[in-house]
């Protein structure tokens, strides 16, 4: 084989080491080719996981929408099945209505609002809006979280008050599906980073 043409991968024994050839060469090249696939494959799982953790955990940089969706379906289900663990009761549709969440399931949505918070952060520096708005979203949603442990409600019986507070959120709720989830971010780099359908 002629060592300056390009290598293609062929999955055969020759070329694949095995742990304690691998091992032995410790990062290091054989004959030309390389000879640890499983190192590679370990550093792209170690770069996923570091972006996972970013993208869950910063609120510096932009996402995409596509980001933003995963990120935001992945939040839902697990504060869903938190719900389902944590508190069934308020599965079981008591025609009285639906109980406040216990604390177990408060505690949890209470977590949850960090990486929701990061997110929005991030999302609204791709649209270039001001990032303190994605730190009020996370406020709020902490406020509602807590209102909802102390008998806010969410039945026929609402006062005025809390009509008007639910009616204000579902109308965040549906500028936050709007704006993060439909719209594009700023074309080319904005104060906030590069744009993240570019640099994909």
């Amino acid at each position: 084989m002629n060592s300056a043409a390009p290598h293609a991968f062929e999955p055969s024994t020759k070329y694949w080491p095995s742990r304690k050839d691998t091992q032995a060469e410790n990062g290091k090249l054989r004959d030309g080719e390389p000879a640890q696939w499983g190192s590679q494959r370990d550093e792209e799982r170690r770069i996923l996981m570091a972006t996972v953790i970013e993208l869950f955990t910063s609120f510096h940089g932009r996402i995409s929408r596509k980001s933003w969706w995963l990120a935001t379906v992945t939040l839902s289900s697990l504060g869903i099945a938190g719900v389902v663990l944590l508190d069934p009761a308020r599965f079981s549709f008591d025609p009285s209505g639906v109980p406040p969440p216990n604390w177990a399931v408060t505690i949890w949505s209470l977590l949850l609002v960090f990486p929701m918070t990061a997110i929005m952060v991030k999302r609204l520096n791709d649209r270039d809006w001001p990032n303190w708005l994605g730190y009020a979203y996370g406020l709020i949603i902490a406020v509602v979280v807590i209102a909802l442990r102390f008998g806010f409600r969410s039945a026929p019986d609402m006062s005025t008050g809390e009509w008007i507070a639910f009616l204000i959120y579902s109308l965040l709720g549906w500028f936050v599906v709007i704006n993060n989830g439909f719209l594009r971010g700023t074309r080319g780099p904005n104060r906030y980073g590069p744009d993240p359908l570019q640099s994909t």
